[in-house]
């Protein structure tokens, strides 16, 4: 007889799509999420705030420049909010200077349209501008169109307008709680020591010459390589968050009294680079002997082994390291294990015929890479 289905069995595919919905978001999510709005509510502040200012404090009947401008004062760091405002301050300051003259001269009618649109379309390129270059050819054709033969009249009281929303839109992103992206660089660091630790521990796999070895080597790779450029995106970020920020003085790591050139993520990502070239650069030497003829020397059972024991040494040293001194028992046992595996190649007479030795090469690797682990354990963050 056929087992008879609980009823919440049943209802089960109906109510996982609506749980995976009302399930809270990821940390990163959240965290991403919560800028953006962040973003978006001063912005819509800033915008009102200048909009007022220069309708009831500058008296303009039509301040829509002001709330626009101050747009561009509003973005995820002090710094680039000062670059944006700064190139759409010129690019409007240019667009004027080209719609005056044509404006003048030909008026808004085809001959104007097309002369302001080719001079505007081709000074947006300008580099010194920046990405703000592309609002020059609106600008000009706008003030061309609304301001007809009188475009000073009509651009005039826009300057003022452009100038007072940038300054609003900057004191509204410095002054109110503007952002400093650090934990999530600090974070991302953490992540790119944690993902090189694993990476190691699948190179060892495919010394060992364990099944599915090679795979989970070749995925721990790509993995790698994303967390890499995620630390390093994050940490930029976070340099360009403390730029011209007034929080900057406040942080914790200004009251530890170091520069903002001290703030360990980048110097720590410095090194777990070199790090990840060394492993990325085992994993290119041993992809090269699997290539080779079947002819070839096998780098023996024994060396493999001692190989795969020091990188998953290696690894937990590269997990021990938070901003101390390494752990010296570990330490010890890596150097030893690093002594074993390099003694029988230091004599005279054990180059292989051939140009090139996969074992002194595989040793060489890991001489540096415990060296640059040794260095990373003196950086990392806490």
């Amino acid at each position: 007889m056929a087992r008879a289905v609980p009823p919440a069995a049943r209802l089960a595919p109906l109510v996982a799509p609506l749980r995976a919905r009302l399930r809270p978001a990821a940390p990163g999510r959240s965290r991403r999420v919560g800028e953006r709005v962040h973003v978006i509510a001063k912005s819509v502040f800033a915008a009102a705030l200048a909009w007022t200012f220069a309708r009831y404090a500058l008296r303009h009947p039509d301040p829509y420049y002001a709330p626009l401008a101050a747009l561009f004062g509003v973005y995820p760091t002090v710094a680039r909010s000062v670059r944006e405002s700064a190139g759409y301050a010129a690019g409007f300051l240019v667009a004027m200077a080209v719609a005056v003259p044509i404006g003048e001269l030909l008026g808004p009618g085809l001959a104007g349209i097309v002369l302001v649109l080719a001079v505007g379309l081709t000074l947006a390129e300008a580099r010194w501008i920046g990405g703000q270059g592309e609002q020059i050819p609106f600008l000009a054709l706008f003030a061309l169109l609304f301001g007809r033969h009188d475009v000073v009249d009509y651009a005039a009281p826009r300057v003022f307008d452009v100038v007072s929303g940038l300054a609003v839109g900057l004191a509204v992103n410095a002054l109110l709680f503007p952002p400093l992206h650090l934990r999530p660089a600090e974070r991302a660091v953490r992540d790119l020591g944690r993902e090189l630790a694993l990476a190691l521990g699948a190179l060892a796999d495919v010394l060992a010459d364990r099944d599915g070895s090679w795979a989970r080597w070749d995925e721990r790779r790509q993995r790698l390589a994303r967390c890499r450029d995620q630390a390093r995106e994050a940490c930029a970020r976070g340099e360009d968050s403390m730029r011209a920020n007034p929080r900057t003085r406040l942080n914790a790591h200004r009251r530890r009294g170091e520069r903002r050139g001290a703030w360990p993520p980048p110097r720590v990502l410095a090194c777990l680079e070199q790090v990840s070239d060394e492993v990325e650069g085992i994993g290119a030497t041993f992809a090269e002997i699997r290539e080779l003829p079947r002819e070839s020397p096998d780098l023996g059972r024994i060396f493999r082994l001692r190989c795969a024991r020091q990188l998953r040494l290696l690894a937990r040293l590269l997990r021990s390291s938070r901003g101390r001194s390494p752990d010296r028992d570990l330490l010890d046992e890596a150097r030893a294990g690093q002594d074993r595996l390099e003694a029988p190649h230091r004599a005279a007479g054990t180059d292989p015929p051939g140009l090139w030795d996969p074992r002194k090469e595989l040793v060489r690797r890991t001489r540096r890479l415990l060296g640059d682990v040794r260095e990373l354990s003196t950086r990392a963050p806490g």
